[in-house]
């Protein structure tokens, strides 16, 4: 008898490959409308400054032992453009910088292989990120509100830690995903200021993995969410 187990695992490929694909064409179609729409609008300008919070699922495979899975705190700034602004809904696209990664508790030895002592390291991945959103508000002066929308990372700098994976080009340059958030906002005239709270799911979890004989050996994905404030002005 022969065993469906390979095509199965062919259509889950051929699946995921396609789901990829679809995300990047949505975020294509995104960045387009968000330039349409921005040239014709009337528009806030926005400067978002805050935290990341972010930690590791690191794992190697075998003897399945997790690493840099504690939270760090890291750095997220943003600048963008909120336009097509209705009563409870606008449009918002952002540039920014945010860093990713985690924190775990590494042994030192000596030559000899003695304890030496311990120490908390940082494995930390840098990004540009770019993201364009639906915010769905409440009217009014002080007015809560959710958003989501795609975003697209690219990574700029990362630290040792992941030498090994850059060194084999094992390291994901482009992660997709969605931005998913909320927050509260109070307008003054043509001023805004407020507080949001964003989750940055991603559509490919992977941020590196290590092949040996075509087998994974190490995989590293990340959860990360985001923490501002920001202050706008409406150009008139």
């Amino acid at each position: 008898m022969i065993s469906s187990k390979p095509a199965n695992n062919t259509k889950l490929f051929l699946y995921l490959c396609l789901i990829e694909i679809k995300m990047k064409k949505i975020i294509s179609i995104a960045v387009l409308l968000s330039i349409h729409y921005i040239s014709q609008a009337q528009k806030t300008v926005t400067v978002q400054a805050g935290i990341s919070r972010s930690k590791l699922d690191w794992n190697i495979i075998p003897p399945g032992i997790k690493i840099f899975n504690k939270t760090i705190t890291g750095q997220s700034v943003f600048v963008g453009v909120d336009y097509f602004n209705l009563k409870i809904f606008n449009l918002s696209t952002n540039l920014g910088y945010v860093r990713k990664g985690g924190a775990s508790d590494i042994m030192y030895s000596d030559l000899s292989g003695n304890y030496l002592y311990t120490k908390t390291e940082s494995a930390t991945l840098d990004y540009i990120s770019f993201n364009t959103a639906v915010n769905l508000k409440l009217p009014g002066m002080f007015s809560p509100f959710i958003s989501a929308g795609p975003r697209v990372d690219i990574l700029v700098s990362s630290n040792h830690f992941f030498d090994s994976f850059k060194d084999n080009d094992e390291l994901e340059k482009i992660s997709y995903g969605l931005i998913l958030g909320g927050g509260f906002k109070l307008q003054l005239a043509r001023l805004i200021a407020g507080v949001r709270v964003d989750y940055l799911l991603n559509a490919d979890d992977k941020v590196a993995e290590h092949k040996s004989n075509g087998t994974a050996t190490a995989t590293v994905a990340d959860k990360t969410y985001l923490v501002n404030a920001f202050v706008g002005f409406r150009l008139k």
